[in-house]
């Protein structure tokens, strides 16, 4: 029975095409060849600081510290300028990290100055420190809340940070971010430092007041006994 079409020019030899498999593909400058080079290539050349640079790859990585450059296209006409900084994410994070643990200590000591056996349990000034930083939580900066950027608080105001939520914020709007942030900061400056230079202080002197009275009587007392 003859072929209604005429595949006769489709007889090759599968078996050494199966043998050879994509040997025919091959190129080595060194040895045979199947194919021919029209466009060698050529180097990666790049001159930086003053410094030259030749590559076989076109990532270089030794060029300058801590980057890598990817070279995508030739460019002999006009320079390239590259500016590396710091990575402000990671900054913020390191900072507000910080931020959180000595807030956390400063709340934990006023607890316990001020619980049930405190040795501070009346001294409103602490009261009102304490006052002032549980505050932070509903206040806004910058026309945001803490709780919005990201910030979270138990029920013992204990600080802590939701990654992704402050992440999320600082990727949509950074320059929003760190304005709240710094005012964040200018506020606990100033109260902070009103407790350093002037409060605490002046409540060390009532103090002294206090145990040099409590002194005096216990003399005076002392003395009436012994008469």
């Amino acid at each position: 029975m003859s072929s209604i079409v005429d595949t006769s020019f489709l007889n090759f030899s599968f078996t050494n095409f199966i043998s050879n498999g994509l040997s025919a593909l091959s190129y080595n400058t060194n040895t045979s060849k199947n194919m021919t080079e029209y466009t060698p290539p050529y180097n990666a050349v790049l001159f930086v600081d003053s410094r030259f640079f030749e590559k076989t790859e076109n990532e270089i990585t030794d060029a300058i510290t801590g980057v890598t450059m990817k070279l995508l296209k030739e460019n002999d006409k006009f320079p390239v300028y590259i500016t590396v900084s710091e990575d402000q994410s990671s900054l913020i994070f390191k900072k507000l990290d910080s931020f959180v643990g000595a807030y956390n200590n400063v709340i934990k000591l006023v607890d316990e100055l001020q619980g049930t056996s405190g040795i501070m349990k009346r001294d409103s000034s602490v009261g009102y420190l304490r006052n002032f930083l549980t505050d932070i939580q509903t206040k806004t900066y910058n026309n945001l809340t803490l709780k919005s950027l990201g910030f979270k608080f138990d029920t013992k105001d204990i600080m802590s940070l939701d990654i992704g939520k402050i992440d999320s914020a600082m990727i949509s709007n950074l320059s929003n971010v760190t304005a709240a942030l710094n005012s964040l900061a200018g506020e606990l400056e100033t109260t902070v430092n009103s407790y350093i230079d002037s409060i605490i202080p002046d409540q060390q002197n009532t103090y002294r007041t206090l145990i040099n009275e409590y002194i005096k009587a216990e003399k005076t007392t002392y003395k009436s006994f012994n008469r």
